[in-house]
């Protein structure tokens, strides 16, 4: 199951993306 543990990653990465992106527009969870 390699695949699903890599998407699961670039997931992980793309939250944090998504949460600092939201973060610079002042806006937080």
């Amino acid at each position: 199951m390699q695949e699903i543990k890599s998407l699961e990653a670039k997931r992980d990465e793309l939250d944090k993306e998504i949460n600092m992106y939201l973060k610079e527009l002042g806006i937080d969870f």
